[in-house]
């Protein structure tokens, strides 16, 4: 019985003492796979704002001129050069804010811009009309339209041709300052009577409104920065100036002289976008 005993006591030891072992021995046991967070898909959808720069050209500006009621002859004469304006281009320069939501392979959003311009445009034109032994009348004329500042108002739409690469159109609200200047001198030449002048001045400053038509492609290098270039003609509608007489002398109470322009420019520039994303940067 107490071999017995011992024999128990002694396997009791050695179980136990293996247990400690394989305890203290490394653990084949693989480790867990390290955490890694989900990388989001890229998207169009979210806010943006950035800067572009570019040119305006092609800038349109059609003159139409009336009279006021005693000019008589005047009314049907061509004043020649006046018609023919000069015009040229400008660099434009300014920053833009939008939002875009990406739906499928389609992007639509909303973008609004203000920009820096310097366009001008200048006519000028004089023409003489012979009164037989009156002597001779001289009409001159001059108009000058120009814009220092506009901004438009669009709707965006477009396809994606890649991931990465947005083909669209926009249109929508165009505004700007537009400043116009007229004047008129009418130099009558009757030796019997000497010489009379009677000038005409007036300007107009003011903000027109209009529309705005393009399109453009937008490239995103990364889910933050893309780079687009973007054509845009904006028209400005039609508005006139009138010039009253500035003169001492005496003239027909009420006579004016206007001019009425209808104003256009192109625009083609490229811009530089910072999107914000989910994560707020």
């Amino acid at each position: 019985m107490t071999s017995l005993k011992a024999l128990l006591l002694a396997a009791t030891a050695v179980v136990t003492a293996s247990a400690a072992l394989a305890a203290d021995l490394p653990s084949r046991r693989a480790a867990p796979a390290p955490f890694v967070a989900a990388v989001p898909a890229f998207t169009w959808t979210g806010f943006h704002v950035g800067v572009n720069a570019g040119a305006a050209f092609d800038f349109k500006d059609s003159a139409r001129i009336s009279y006021g009621p005693a000019y008589g002859t005047f009314t049907d004469t061509t004043v020649a050069g006046f018609n023919n304006r000069s015009d040229e281009a400008s660099f434009t320069g300014g920053g833009q804010i939008g939002y875009n939501h990406q739906f499928g392979r389609f992007v639509a959003g909303i973008e609004a811009d203000f920009n820096y311009i310097d366009l001008d445009s200048r006519r000028a034109g004089s023409t003489t009309v012979a009164l037989g032994p009156f002597g001779s009348a001289t009409e001159s004329l001059s108009g000058r339209t120009s814009i220092d500042w506009f901004g438009t108002v669009r709707g965006r739409l477009g396809f994606l041709a890649t991931d990465s690469l947005l083909v669209y159109g926009t249109g929508g609200l165009a505004y700007a300052n537009v400043e116009s200047h007229a004047s008129a001198d009418y130099t009558l030449v009757a030796p019997p009577f000497g010489t009379f002048n009677a000038p005409y001045r007036g300007t107009r400053s003011d903000t027109r409104t209009g529309y705005t038509v393009g399109g453009g492609v937008e490239y995103a290098f990364t889910p933050n920065i893309s780079l687009k270039g973007e054509y845009l003609y904006v028209d400005l509608g039609r508005d006139s100036v009138t010039a009253s007489y500035t003169g001492t002398g005496s003239v027909t109470p009420g006579d004016t002289f206007s001019i009425s322009n209808k104003t256009g420019f192109s625009v083609a520039r490229a811009g530089l976008n910072w999107k914000f994303n989910t994560f707020g940067y």
